[in-house]
This record gives C-alpha cells, sequence and structure tokens, in this order.
C-alpha cells in the first residue's frame, strides 16, 4: 500500500530533505513520526531532495508500507499532524498505484526564490535574501529569458553518472510589493542549480548591468559563480 502526501515545511533547522545519520531532517523526522503512530517502519521517498535550509511549499513524498496499514490517508495525517515537529505540516495525504514512486513520477518542479532589495525584515529574513542593493529586474528578466529549452550544464561539476541536461519550461522574475521573485519551473535541478542561476541573474544585474553576463556563465565562460543562501529558496509545486 502506498500514500501521497503534499507536505509543507521550515528548512531553516533542517540539514536537508534525506535522512543523514545524528543529523535532523524532514524525512527523518517524517519517518519517526510514521513509525510511532503504525509501529511498523516506513519507506518515505520525496519527490525533491530539498538542501540544507531550504523549504517548501508543495513537496510530494510516497509512503511504502510493507503491509497493510490500519489508518486511511485522512485518519495517518491527521495522527502526523498531532506529532510532527511545528515546522512541517501534512496538507493531503491519499492512497495511490501500487506502482507509484514520488521521485520517479515528479515530470516537473517548480521552484521560488524570494530578495528583499535595499531593506531588513526580522519577519520575513528566514524566507527571503535581503539585499543591501536594488537589482534592475529588466536586466534580471533578460538573464531569465536564456533559460528556455535544454540547457547542458556540464560546466558545473556534476555527480558522476548524471545527465547535466536540464529542460526549462518557464524563468521569470516578477515584483510582488517590496519582493523581488524568481520563478523557475524545469523537469529536473542539479545540486544548488536554482541558487547558483539567481546569483548569476544577480551579478549580471548589478555587477555588469548586462544581461549579456549572465549567457557568457551558461556557456561556461565564467568560473566565479555566486551562489545565493538557500534561505530564500521554495519548492513550490511537484507536477506529476
Amino acid at each position: 500500500m502506498i500514500y501521497l502526501a503534499r507536505i509543507e515545511y521550515d528548512g531553516t533547522d533542517f540539514f536537508g530533505w534525506q535522512i543523514q545519520r545524528d543529523k535532523r531532517t524532514i524525512q527523518g523526522e517524517i519517518m519517526k513520526a510514521l513509525k510511532r503512530i503504525t509501529g511498523i517502519s516506513v519507506k518515505v521517498v520525496g519527490a525533491s531532495r530539498t538542501d540544507r535550509g531550504v523549504h517548501a511549499r508543495g513537496q510530494l513524498a510516497s509512503f511504502h508500507f510493507p503491509e497493510e496499514p490500519k489508518l486511511g490517508p485522512e485518519e495517518l495525517k491527521r495522527a502526523m499532524n498531532a506529532i510532527l515537529p511545528h515546522d512541517i505540516y501534512i496538507h493531503e495525504m491519499k492512497k495511490v498505484d501500487a506502482d507509484f514512486n514520488a521521485r520517479y513520477r515528479a515530470k516537473k518542479k517548480k521552484y521560488v526564490y524570494r530578495i528583499l532589495p535595499e531593506k531588513r525584515s526580522p519577519i520575513r529574513r528566514r524566507f527571503l535574501l535581503e539585499l543591501p542593493f536594488t537589482p534592475d529586474l529588466g536586466i534580471l528578466n533578460e538573464s531569465a529569458s536564456y533559460l528556455k529549452g535544454t540547457i547542458d550544464f556540464s560546466f558545473l561539476k556534476i555527480e558522476e553518472g548524471k545527465s547535466p541536461n536540464v529542460e526549462f519550461e518557464k524563468a521569470m522574475w516578477y515584483r510582488v510589493e517590496d519582493e523581488y521573485v524568481f520563478e523557475v519551473v524545469a523537469n529536473r535541478f542539479l545540486y544548488k542549480l536554482v541558487r547558483m542561476l539567481v546569483g548569476m541573474m544577480l551579478k549580471a544585474a548589478w555587477k555588469f548591468k548586462d544581461a549579456g553576463a549572465f549567457k557568457k556563465f551558461l556557456d561556461g565562460e565564467d568560473e566565479h559563480i555566486w551562489v545565493v543562501p538557500p534561505r530564500g529558496l521554495t519548492l513550490d509545486e511537484v507536477y506529476i
């Protein structure tokens, strides 16, 4: 039996999604809650293995039960939310096909990165990057326009055996009140890729005042890569 859950979490105090020995992780906390409620070890598979400090509004995870669970999806959701830590919450849970796997069923993912130019916000700072300057939104969007179709990132340090290709469906910047927001949708993302893309677009807009500088990065011609902190990054949605 397999259940699928849609999960929200504040990644600030976690060492990422994937379970690690002697470290607090989202996957680890969910598995502990499942064991406490069901009395059995349940395999948990996340659609995206978010890094340390990265948040999620729409993470999907499949729960693979070795035997028929006594609780239905709605009952289990309520039971888990009652004991999960304050920084994890399950919004939905449902039964899925016996061959379902959240990681391999994910067709594309949407990430969002938020920045706050020339301001500080003690309340919001866990979820965005405070900048000491205001980047040109036009240059940011011109830079983002290069993120279309399939791009080969083999110039980056790619884990051996993994494809360097990423197929982009959408990439754009927009303003929401006093924040600048970057939204990107692609079939997959490499380690730290969104944070590199945001960093290099900011570099193009602020340091060079030219979107062409970002194009040079995509062509592998800039080895000095800016990587923004994880706190501004949120896994917004997983499409299956």
